[in-house]
């Protein structure tokens, strides 16, 4: 594995080192969960009343920590990030996975969005840049994956005289987080990158749609960066 190996891994394409997953038969539930079970389901009652609200309500409860907000902002709007980054790109898994990457820096750059502006706006400004960085990629290491490592370790490859300790502190926690997982998120999960199958691959493989696919990879990858928050 190499010194970024795991979280790096979590947002791209490249299939998980085989040993990062070695003792993961465990299950268990994530930290925050949503009521009724499954991470990736919202409770009913609570999701008709989220579709209620306006894309500003619904970025005010996200800041506030509602997971179910964040959930329903990114059923509502990854249908048209998928749209525009097909568009640009021309490729159906490309588009798919930035609109993994456009959502992951979404949540991530939520605070700096302005009281009053139109969420759209900033959404297709984050959903261009994002685009913009896959082609030229793909322009420069065509054999790459088109998505960014949105999980780059802190303090960059961990390199120095820590860094074994660092690698193997690294694998433990990913081991763990995804042993947390709920088991629809990690099947999901795992068949995306530890065996590298593609989203209509993983529809086939588990019976569900591709939209299915890409609302379980989200929640998945949003619950495991919260777990290994201390790695980012």
């Amino acid at each position: 594995m190499t010194a970024a190996a795991g979280v790096s891994m979590l947002c791209s394409n490249r299939r998980l080192d085989s040993s990062a997953l070695r003792g993961n038969a465990q299950t268990g539930k994530i930290k925050r969960h949503m009521r009724g079970g499954s991470v990736g389901e919202v409770n009913k009652e609570r999701s008709g009343a989220y579709q209620e609200m306006s894309d500003e309500a619904l970025i005010g409860r996200v800041r506030a920590g509602d997971e179910g907000a964040a959930r329903v902002l990114f059923e509502r709007h990854r249908g048209r990030v998928y749209a525009l980054a097909y568009s640009y790109l021309g490729d159906r898994e490309s588009a798919l996975d930035v609109v993994q990457e456009v959502f992951g820096r979404v949540f991530g750059a939520l605070w700096r969005f302005r009281s009053g502006a139109r969420f759209t706006t900033w959404l297709y400004r984050i959903a261009l840049n994002c685009c913009y960085d896959a082609l030229r990629r793909r322009r420069s290491h065509p054999e790459e994956p088109a998505e960014q490592d949105v999980f780059a370790l802190r303090g960059g490859d961990c390199e120095g005289p820590d860094a074994s300790a660092r690698r193997s502190e690294l694998s433990a926690a990913l081991r763990r987080a995804i042993a947390k997982l709920s088991p629809k998120l990690r099947d999901v999960f795992l068949l995306r990158f530890a065996e590298g199958l593609s989203y209509k691959e993983i529809a086939n493989t588990l019976g569900i749609n591709v939209g299915t696919v890409m609302s379980r990879l989200f929640y998945a990858r949003q619950a495991l960066r919260e777990m290994l928050s201390d790695f980012l």
